[in-house]
């Protein structure tokens, strides 16, 4: 399988971090990540399950049990910043239909 295995370039539209810890492959018409420090590779899932896999979250992915630490910070700390920024948007969210729903607000003065 690893024979079968074609490189691909990752472009430079790609900005999350994890990037730059993994290989990309393709297969076919699959796209396939490597995580450039335990040679684990993903089939599906994408960037951010190789960025769990870095972080050493449990849960979608098996942990990396040879990322360098300061990788692993930097891996958990995306992870919480993505956390974060759906949290504010799921409630920003609410805040609209909540609006929506309750039609326009009028101030008389």
């Amino acid at each position: 399988m690893a024979s079968d295995l074609e490189p691909v370039a990752v472009t430079p539209q790609k900005h999350d971090p994890a990037w730059k810890h993994c290989q990309m492959y393709k297969i076919g018409d699959k796209v396939q990540l490597k995580c450039i420090y335990c040679d684990k590779i993903f089939k599906g899932g994408g960037i951010h399950r190789n960025k769990e896999h870095l972080a050493c979250q449990k849960g979608n992915a098996a942990t990396c049990l040879r990322v360098l630490p300061d990788v692993r910070l930097q891996m958990l700390e995306s992870l919480m910043g993505l956390r974060q920024r759906r949290e504010r948007n799921r409630s920003l969210q609410r805040r609209l239909l909540v609006m929506i729903i309750q039609g326009p607000v009028l101030s008389i003065h």
